[in-house]
C-alpha cells in the first residue's frame, strides 16, 4: 500500500487486527466526527475497548505525528 502525501490516518486498535483509515486532510474534520461518532455507538453497544489514533503524515509520506483521540 502506497501512502500519498499530506494525509491524515486514523488508526483503531482493539482486540483484534488494526483498521488504518486516509483521508485528505481537507476533509480530515468531517471524516474524524463520523469516525468518533460510529465508533462510539459501537462501543457502547458490544462493550468493546479499543484506541484510535490520528496520524498526520507529511510531505514526504513519512509519519509526522500522531494523537490519541477520546471517544
Amino acid at each position: 500500500m502506497q501512502i500519498h502525501k499530506n494525509l491524515i490516518g486514523y488508526s483503531l486498535s482493539g482486540s483484534g487486527p488494526s483498521v488504518l483509515l486516509f483521508s485528505e486532510r481537507k476533509k480530515a474534520v468531517r471524516v474524524e466526527k463520523i469516525l468518533k461518532e460510529k465508533i462510539s455507538e459501537f462501543v457502547q453497544e458490544n462493550h468493546f475497548h479499543c484506541q484510535i489514533l490520528s496520524l498526520k503524515v507529511e510531505e514526504d509520506g513519512i509519519l509526522e505525528s500522531s494523537k490519541e483521540i477520546k471517544i
